[in-house]
């Protein structure tokens, strides 16, 4: 049986609180995707499910106890619970492709009347707990394992400071470390040759790795396609710093062209994984933030990256601090195989259940 969403529960908008009203500590508040600061004051003493209705529509999300959720994401207020238990319907809309709902061109947004169209699985309370059960099981073994990528990040991270925080060594800034000469693919390709493209959207910002390209004819690729990358390179976003995306190029491929829209740094003087993990650390993100201009298109300068100056450790610490960095990404590599195996099978009982 499928039940309006309306039916079983009142969606509301509640009034914004501004950037400008945020505190650093207080209650939590929601915006569109998530926690984005906190306040004196709650307008939800108990969990309540949230969806994103303007700009980045159709992200679910679930509120802790005692939190302001802004009008940016739409709450189901006064939920059936006799019909439908709160964290199962937050799975089946976890699971639901809000696209067809989502109205307006300038504005993408959804509306009380585009969640009329959206149709609940409902099953009897009993399978309902049953199902959230398992999918609870299965997303507790996910937090578990993102939690043991994030202590090892924190891991090579407190390493990189014993080894060379707190002046332990001189510094020089990256352009003294790096090979200038990147290759125009301009001056490599032919119109007719295959290139396999890497922008930003080719990185993952959490996990800081390229997990992809777009394969191209030269002469069909963006304008942007310029700089050859070889193994080993470092790509450092310019746009928008605080997403941190940051990568490596470990590709087996010779025809790799990144985007104008990075900084490469091809490590000369310095071991590349040193380099890599020098840029990952949140002194470089926090300086990158300070010399960022532009509103709407907040961005920094290749100029920016290289005279950023970081430790510069004989090649003995800086090797050895690699080989430590290899140790922990075996382990880590170990435990992303197993959460992507997690992830999938939760994808897979969704499905099951709502799909």
């Amino acid at each position: 049986m499928r039940v309006r969403l309306t039916d079983l529960c009142e969606p509301k908008q509640w009034k914004i609180v501004t950037t400008s009203q945020l505190r650093e500590s207080g209650y939590p508040v929601y915006g569109a995707n998530g926690i984005i600061g906190y306040y004196d004051q709650y307008n939800h003493e108990e969990p309540t499910i949230m969806i994103a209705c303007r700009g980045t529509c159709g992200e679910v999300n679930l509120s802790l106890p005692k939190s302001y959720i802004n009008g940016n994401a739409m709450c189901l207020e006064s939920v059936d619970t006799d019909r439908v238990l709160l964290k199962y319907l937050y799975y089946v809309l976890k699971n639901y492709d809000f696209t067809n709902i989502i109205s307006g061109t300038s504005q993408p947004q959804i509306t009380k009347t585009g969640l009329k169209k959206v149709l609940v699985p409902l099953v009897g309370k009993k399978e309902q707990e049953e199902i959230v059960r398992r999918l609870d099981l299965v997303g507790k073994s996910i937090e578990c394992r993102e939690r043991q990528i994030e202590t090892m990040d924190l891991l090579v991270k407190s390493k990189f400071i014993e080894m060379f925080g707190n002046d332990r060594v001189a510094k020089a800034p990256i352009s003294d470390l790096i090979d200038p000469e990147i290759e125009s693919a301009k001056k490599r390709y032919k119109n007719h040759e295959t290139i396999r493209y890497v922008d930003i959207s080719s990185v993952d910002n959490q996990s800081n790795v390229m997990t992809g390209f777009t394969v191209y004819r030269f002469q069909d690729a963006p304008s942007r396609a310029q700089q050859c990358l070889k193994r080993g390179d470092i790509v450092v976003s310019t746009v928008r710093p605080n997403l941190k995306n940051i990568a490596m190029n470990c590709f087996p491929y010779d025809n790799i062209v990144a985007s104008s829209g990075f900084c490469v740094l091809r490590a000369k003087k310095c071991d590349p994984s040193y380099l890599f993990n020098a840029v990952l650390m949140d002194d470089f993100s926090r300086r990158m933030n300070e010399v960022t201009t532009g509103a709407n298109y907040p961005a920094i300068k290749d100029s920016d990256v290289l005279s950023y100056k970081i430790p510069n450790p004989s090649m003995t610490l800086q090797n050895e601090f690699a080989r430590f960095v290899g140790k922990v990404n075996q382990m880590r590599s170990t435990v992303r195989k197993n959460l992507e195996k997690t992830q999938t099978l939760k994808n897979a009982l969704m499905q099951q259940y709502f799909g």
